[in-house]
């Protein structure tokens, strides 16, 4: 390890000149200038005015806390900049690098962010790197924590990460700030990384200027390129908080990852992009689009667009929209004046329990399916009789299949079960529910001690067949997992089947410990639904468990009144003035009950659940 030293030249001079330098060793005037294994600092004059230090020159650190411009070529292993003064006064202080010749560094970092110890004030030390034409800055990553990097004519070659913005997180004050890099292509510069990762920030390009993210050598003057196989990424520890801005035309044939606030616009994507930001506007998709989160409009092209969160569809998009995961809501908002049909709006597909579609600004009071052609249909809204919107709906359906709610979003469309064997307490006893007949008073709850049976549905669900196997398979809870007798015997329920806990009504999948509740794999699986005078709560095997609540989805069953669906899903999170008790799938009351289950499985000293994949078994289905 070499020695330490700091410019002591008070104003400009040349990097070689011993007498510039202090030896922070010996405190005493250098014998001989930092060389490849020393590390050495720039402060500047106590006039302010900026400095020039003059090279060649090589060394293992360098350390810039003031306005430099660094002459000829300079070889660093570590450029650090703006790092905290050793007194921790709160103020701010600047450091600017311009490059004359060449700096190839292994790491750089510009600026730095710190927080007063004892207080909640944050130091933000600036820095910039300019390379201006006929400069050039290779390195191995950058690090523009506070500041920018500006290329302006210059040649910029980063083999590793180039990260803008910085988060600081104090526990003691606590506080979490952010602070914001830059990144600036502009006048005739040329500009590769390896890969860009913005937390918080910007990057500009002008038209005479490339910047390529990759290897690939093809970037074009005027839009930001990612080569097949590198990556964009924009997103903060702290998922919440963060802005990025994108400024010119992006060419994606790789991947980029939007997952903080930020307006993306003119992309041509080819490659896959995952988007969670503000807006995604005026774009070609010939790829993949994943979103989570915001608005997306005016998007056209090949590709398709997945959703798996909360999403907004806006005007003049023409990719398919894929509905990914079971709790995924896309709303379609096209504004004043533009109708919601499916001339405006794109198809949409991949539609299953546990999804919703909201048409922004219709009040419709009936939803219907009508299929066209083989394996894509046209669902209508109705109100009074007369069509309001429609959308085309990818898949197979049955017509009257789906549930209807308005609110003050607009009109809201969902999908809405027992197995034989289950016993039900009735006033003649436990029948097993596939005996049960309209008529038959059961024990309830909630209302009356009994209420009669208005209708029985059963369906029996091949699994293997299945395109959606992890919502029918049927959920197992073991003998006394509840509490004692709380069921008297094992009890399989679909996973959507509502039981009654702590006051509320929850789904039995999110109460599922892979202890004593755990989801079982079988071949088949026939369910039963109970629809009693009134949505109650039953006795299933001495637990508590609902009855079924019309949302609609009587096509799912065999004795329905209708064709059956193909692959019924018995799952939705439509909840109508006609349920019994609130339903409930997360927060304290979920929380507390799956402790409760926990502490009890642990008292049971259970292992568990065997997973049985006999033919033939039979449950309860939900009760919606």
């Amino acid at each position: 390890m070499g020695d330490s030293f700091s410019w002591t030249a008070g104003g400009s001079g040349s990097w070689d000149i011993a007498g510039n330098w202090l030896d922070l060793t010996t405190l005493a005037t250098a014998e001989a200038a930092p060389g490849a294994t020393d590390t050495a600092t720039i402060d500047g004059p106590d006039t302010g005015a900026a400095i020039t230090v003059g090279g060649p020159a090589s060394v293992a650190g360098l350390t810039v806390n003031f306005a430099v411009d660094l002459a000829g070529d300079l070889a660093v292993d570590e450029l650090t900049m703006a790092q905290p003064p050793s007194s921790f006064t709160p103020g701010t202080t600047t450091s600017d690098v311009t490059l004359s010749g060449s700096l190839v560094a292994s790491s750089v970092s510009i600026g730095s962010l710190y927080l007063v110890p004892g207080f909640s004030s944050q130091i933000v030390n600036d820095g910039t790197v300019a390379v201006p034409s006929g400069a050039a800055l290779t390195a191995g990553t950058v690090a523009v924590s506070a500041g920018a990097l500006q290329e302006a004519g210059g040649a910029l070659d980063i083999d590793g990460i180039l990260t803008l913005g910085s988060l600081l997180i104090s526990i003691r004050a606590p506080v979490v700030r952010l602070t914001s890099g830059v990144l600036d292509v502009l006048n005739h510069a040329h500009a590769r990384l390896d890969g860009l990762n913005i937390m918080d920030g910007s990057v500009s390009l002008d038209a005479t200027s490339t910047l390529e993210i990759g290897n690939a050598g093809n970037a074009a003057a005027g839009t930001i390129t990612i080569d097949q196989g590198a990556a964009l990424f924009t997103i903060s520890p702290l998922r919440s908080i963060g802005t990025v801005s994108i400024a010119g035309p992006v060419l994606n044939n790789g991947t980029m990852s939007v997952l903080t606030a930020s307006d993306l616009s003119d992309v041509m994507n080819n490659g896959s992009i995952e988007f969670d930001g503000t807006t995604f506007s005026d774009s070609v998709n010939d790829g993949s689009i994943t979103a989570d989160g915001g608005t997306l409009s005016t998007i056209n092209g090949t590709g398709r667009i997945g959703v798996a969160g909360s999403v907004t569809i806006g005007q003049g998009v023409g990719n398919t929209v894929d509905l990914q995961a079971a709790g995924a809501e896309l709303t379609v908002a096209l504004g004043a004046g533009t109708p919601i049909d499916t001339s405006h709006t794109p198809p949409v597909s991949g539609f299953v329990s546990g999804n919703s579609i909201i048409l922004q600004g219709v009040t419709a009071d009936s939803v219907h399916y009508t299929p066209t052609t083989t394996g894509i249909g046209t669902l209508t809204l109705d109100s009074a009789g007369s069509p309001v919107a429609s959308l085309a709906l990818l898949g197979t359906y049955a017509g009257d299949q789906f549930a209807l709610s308005t609110d003050s979003r607009g009109s809201t469309v969902t999908l809405p079960c027992f197995a034989a064997g289950t016993r039900i307490l009735t006033r003649r006893g436990e029948v097993k529910v596939e005996h049960l007949d309209v008529g038959d008073e059961v024990a309830t709850l909630m209302g009356r001690d009994f209420r009669p049976v208005r209708w029985v549905g059963h369906r029996t669900v091949q699994i293997a067949g299945h395109p959606r196997a992890h919502e029918v398979l049927p959920v197992q809870i073991a003998a006394n997992a509840f509490g004692a007798g709380r069921p008297r015997r094992p009890l399989l329920l679909s996973p959507d089947h509502a039981v009654f806990a702590d006051g509320v009504l929850i789904p039995i999948k999110y109460l599922v410990n892979h202890s004593t509740i755990a989801q079982v794999k079988v071949r088949s699986i026939s369910y039963w639904h109970v629809e009693l005078d009134a949505h109650d709560v039953m006795l299933a095997e001495g637990l508590p468990a609902e009855s079924y609540l019309d949302t609609g989805d009587r096509a799912c069953f065999a004795n329905g009144g209708v064709v059956a669906a193909l692959h019924p899903s018995f799952a939705s999170l439509a909840w109508e003035a006609g349920g019994c008790a609130p339903l409930v799938v997360t927060g304290c009351v979920v929380a507390r009950v799956r402790r409760q289950l926990q502490r009890r499985a642990s008292i049971l000293r259970r292992q568990p659940v065997a997973r049985d994949s006999s033919p033939g078994k039979s449950a309860v289905a939900p009760s919606r």
